[in-house]
């Protein structure tokens, strides 16, 4: 099944370096899933513009969850959102984030 995932972080070369990380995993297993990265300034216009399937909250947005949890329900969206846990982050585990998801 085809995923769109936004992954919501402070920008910066970590973030930079998960989401790169994160396309090489989806591209090598051959997924037509979509992944983007937003900043937690910016991640309301990415989901008025956007429907997305999953909402990854990294270890530095995990403050967010309410507040995109209630905008989710406010704009009637099934986005599942889950928390990348500090370890996986930090790790890039992307492979057990990926199956996770699945």
């Amino acid at each position: 099944m085809s995923k769109n995932i936004l992954i919501i972080a402070e920008t910066g070369i970590s973030s930079k370096l998960f989401l790169e990380k994160f396309e090489n995993f989806l591209n090598y297993a051959s997924s037509n899933s979509k992944v983007e990265l937003t900043s937690l300034n910016d991640f309301v216009e990415n989901l008025d513009n956007e429907k997305y399937t999953n909402v990854l909250l990294a270890p530095n947005a995990h403050v967010l969850e309410v507040h995109v949890k209630d905008y989710l329900n406010r704009v009637k969206s099934d986005a599942k959102v889950s928390l990348i846990s500090e370890k996986d982050y930090m790790m890039m585990n992307v492979e057990k984030i990926v199956i996770d998801l699945l």
